[in-house]
């Protein structure tokens, strides 16, 4: 979060606060990037911020699509097939 790119959970946290009059719709939560058996990082994502040049956001706030999909402030629809 604040680090001047997106990923995709976080352009939809940012496009509904700001449709919110810039309160915050979703709740932020504490991001892991380790394995809850090991407790070690796992290595997609070591590669993953190694090529970014960035540490691991370890327990800083932030958003993923499994958190918004349980948000009790959505509706998850069932997809409709199409019949033109």
């Amino acid at each position: 979060m604040d680090n001047n790119s997106w990923y995709c959970s976080e352009l939809l946290y940012d496009a509904f606060k700001e449709a919110n009059d810039t309160q915050d719709f979703f709740e932020l939560n504490p991001m892991t990037f380790k394995d809850p058996n090991t407790h070690a990082f796992f290595p997609a994502w070591v590669n993953y911020y190694k090529q970014l040049k960035q540490d691991i956001p370890e327990g800083k706030p932030g958003m993923n699509p499994g958190l918004i999909s349980r948000s009790n402030k959505i509706e998850i629809l069932p997809i409709q097939s199409f019949n033109p």
